[in-house]
């Protein structure tokens, strides 16, 4: 009897420690270089400079799931960014992203924090700009990451869904409460949703944000933070596209239109006069493609055609595009360190009469820039 005992009460032992089981994951990633710009209209020339973040947001962070049962875990994630060079915090300590939630193995997860938006979630990994591929980056972000395809920003107060994957397919949604959820202010809130069907060589993906009045005088504590970077009462980005692999290579397009309303000083020193219109539209189209040489050295290239619009501007309209070609080439020391070399050459048009490339020095003083960065990535 006192054997049968014994062995129940260890037993009820494992099973409450199996059911209790959970873990946490300190992760990060460090990517550092030389950069090159060809001309700068502050600095009237090239100009060299070690660079962080070129194309994957340096970063830490602390990931952790406990077991609750039948299939339920409790999960979160808090990921702050960091400047290498300085050894100092972008933006706090957890700005990247902090969030708690549910998970489950057969309808998806739950969170709330300070998450990603659904273009970011869902259209990205089709970009090169997309900061968590080993093929781009930040610097091939399309102008201003008008798109946040590059992750400029994350959003506050979110409550977010993301479906499980159902033979491929996968949704979600996310929605950002106006000044820290309190009443049903529209000022300064987000919503998205999207979707993606990712199975053997095929990607699609589609997406929508809106963001509403996030640069209010009264915004404090709403959905969208200060490391926004489009000066604007509304904006509205739709995003789709896909990729196909065959092999060692693969192609993809994406597009993406940013409508913008109430437009305030927006354009980075890029048009010929400052910018406030009563609204501005923004097509990016981008045709990539990508090939693994060998299992370690992988080639990349994109072209991305902007048409920039802005109505209304001292009583005229702007018209101007940007064309860019970028190149990076990677070399995989291991899984976990690479070594690459990218470029980028963009050339202005039109009203947009002065080239800015993600993660150059500043607008240049003409039409035409290049920027060239060598670096170095690590994970952990």
């Amino acid at each position: 009897m006192k054997k049968t005992l014994i062995v129940a009460g260890v037993t009820g032992l494992f099973a409450v420690a199996a059911h209790a089981q959970s873990s946490v994951t300190l992760y990060g990633l460090i990517d550092a270089g030389l950069s090159y710009t060809s001309n700068d209209a502050a600095n009237t020339g090239a100009t060299w400079r070690a660079t962080s973040n070129m194309t994957s947001g340096s970063r830490f962070g602390l990931r952790g799931a406990e077991d609750l049962g039948g299939g339920l875990k409790a999960i979160f994630t808090l990921e702050g960014g960091f400047d290498l060079y300085s050894g100092g915090s972008k933006n706090g300590l957890f700005a990247r992203q902090s969030f708690v939630g549910l998970a489950g193995d057969h309808w998806g997860s739950f969170t709330l924090g300070r998450q990603y938006e659904s273009m970011v979630d869902y259209v990205s990994p089709l970009s090169l700009a997309n900061m968590d591929n080993r093929a781009g980056g930040a610097m091939f972000a399309h102008p201003f990451d008008n798109d946040n395809l590059a992750g400029t920003f994350r959003i506050n107060n979110a409550f977010k869904f993301s479906s499980a994957n159902y033979g491929g397919f996968s949704f979600g949604g996310l929605y950002g409460a106006a000044n820290g959820g309190s009443g049903l202010s529209d000022n300064n809130r987000a919503y998205s949703i999207g979707a993606k069907y990712a199975n053997g060589p095929l990607y699609l993906a589609a997406a929508y944000t809106m963001l509403n009045e996030p640069n209010s005088a009264t915004n404090s504590g709403g959905a969208v933070s200060s490391d926004y970077g489009i000066r604007a009462d509304k904006q509205q980005t739709f995003g789709a596209g896909g990729s196909y692999a065959f092999g060692p290579a693969s192609v993809g397009f994406v597009w993406t239109q940013t409508q913008l309303d109430g437009v305030i000083g927006y354009g980075n020193g890029t048009f010929a006069m400052p910018i406030s219109s009563q609204s501005g539209k923004i097509n990016n189209y981008e045709l990539n493609g990508k090939y693994a040489v060998t299992p370690a050295w992988s080639l990349s290239s994109s072209y991305v055609f902007s048409d920039v619009r802005f109505d209304n501007v001292k009583g005229k309209s702007l018209h101007g595009n940007f064309q860019q070609v970028n190149l990076m080439s990677d070399y995989a020391l291991s899984k976990r360190t690479d070594v690459y070399v990218g470029a980028a050459y963009q050339n202005a048009n039109g009203d947009a009469d002065h080239a800015f490339i993600a993660g150059a020095s500043g607008p240049s003083e003409g039409d035409s820039q290049v920027l060239v960065t060598a670096g170095m990535r690590h994970s952990f």
